[in-house]
């Protein structure tokens, strides 16, 4: 998907590589790292779906809302597997 927001960024300052390395970066950190990027990804797109409410943008608030509560779910499952895999996780948190 393509967006001709100047205020938006393609890519994560101060990250050199793709979305996709970003994306197999992210999922090789431990079920905590991730579920507190998850955490601050969704508190990040509640507060700019209040704000895009407030400033009367309602389709875009509405549907950025449900994607923050759908990060709620993804949260909810990265836990599940974090609790499946933690009897085998070694003290030094390898599995």
């Amino acid at each position: 998907m393509t967006d001709d927001c100047s205020r938006h960024p393609d890519r994560v300052p101060g990250y050199d590589g793709t979305v996709e390395q970003l994306g197999a970066d992210i999922e090789s950190m431990t079920y905590d790292a991730q579920l507190r990027l998850l955490n601050a990804y969704q508190i990040a797109t509640r507060a700019r779906a209040k704000s895009d409410l407030a400033h009367g943008k309602e389709r875009l608030g509405h549907r950025l809302a449900t994607a923050a509560q759908e990060l709620a779910n993804v949260k909810y499952s990265i836990m599940l597997a974090a609790e499946i895999c933690a009897p085998h996780m070694g003290k030094d948190g390898d599995g």
